[in-house]
């Protein structure tokens, strides 16, 4: 703070020189210079001095802060062109190209900036996404942690990791996404999704006794899950036109070349899947095993000399 004080001091400092100089020697005109540094110190001391001094007690988070200094040091500088130009050039036709010519300069070189600025102003109005929602973003899968004015930060899942979880990295993502891709919400209006567990069996296995089995150990696995999966399925119901689906497990039957396949879909919580998924494949594996006339099918290659 003290820094951006002693750089007032200096300013106003050369404006009282160029002031005297100007009143002792009528024959130069240093009008001109004196108007700059007089619009360079109004423009410093209200953002350098007032407007950072705000941002910097209203504003608790660091790196919110950061983002709304450069904002405003970004808007200084257009201001301060503008007014410069405007003292130092006095024809309106070359006064109004400069300005078009700064005003194309400054966009080309700010676009990204102002890009992300929209997409953050987008997010707050239109709810996309908030914070503690999964998403998915520009091929990018995470775990939002925190939104501010030009990124969105994620915790990342998946990548190398198998299945959905974490794998400790942390991943920032311009705002401007939102607006130029698509973008997956996981857990937007209700904490489901649907998720499928494939058990191939040998043509000589009793596929229906197999069939009951898993369907027992789904329904016992979910049973709190469905529960509340319907009633914020209810609510969506309300919220969008879409037909309502109750979301309780169910087993598809198809015969293929080599085996049986039962396909077993249920709900899950969004961010439990993996989990969810492992319970039900451990306890179905260990129910089948026991089970003489059921035989988990299995892929194999003859191999003839």
């Amino acid at each position: 703070m003290w820094q951006k004080f002693l750089n007032l001091l200096i300013i106003l400092f050369f404006l009282a020189i160029s002031w005297i100089l100007n009143q002792n020697y009528p024959d130069i005109d240093l009008a001109k210079i004196n108007s700059s540094l007089v619009a360079l110190a109004i423009l410093y001391f209200v953002f350098h001095l007032l407007l950072e001094n705000l941002i910097l007690h209203r504003v608790r988070i660091r790196k919110t802060q950061y983002l709304f200094i450069r904002l405003a040091n970004a808007i200084y500088y257009l201001i301060l062109s503008f007014w410069i130009l405007t003292i130092w050039i006095e024809n309106t036709e070359t006064l109004l190209l400069s300005y078009g010519l700064v005003s194309a300069a400054l966009a080309f070189a700010l676009q990204d900036l102002f890009k992300n600025i929209v997409g953050g102003i987008s997010l707050l109005f239109s709810g996309l996404y908030h914070v503690g929602d999964r998403i998915e973003i520009d091929n990018n899968l995470g775990d939002v942690i925190a939104i501010d004015l030009l990124n969105t930060t994620m915790f990342e899942i998946k990548n190398w990791v198998a299945g959905d979880q974490p794998t400790g990295r942390i991943i920032s993502v311009p705002n401007q996404k939102v607006l130029f891709t698509n973008t997956v919400n996981y857990s937007k209006d209700h904490d489901f999704i649907w998720d499928e567990i494939m058990i191939p069996l040998t043509y000589k296995s009793n596929w229906q006794q197999a069939s009951q089995i898993i369907s027992e150990i789904i329904n016992q696995e979910t049973k709190t899950i469905v529960k509340e999966a319907d009633k914020q399925l209810n609510k969506l119901a309300k919220k969008y036109f879409f037909e309502e689906a109750p979301a309780k497990s169910n087993i598809f039957i198809t015969p293929t070349d080599n085996w049986i396949e039962l396909r077993a879909r249920f709900v899950t919580h969004v961010k439990n899947r993996r989990t969810t998924f492992n319970n039900i494949s451990t306890k179905t594996l260990e129910a089948l095993q026991k089970k003489r006339n059921i035989k988990i099918a299995s892929q194999t290659i003859q191999v003839t000399k």
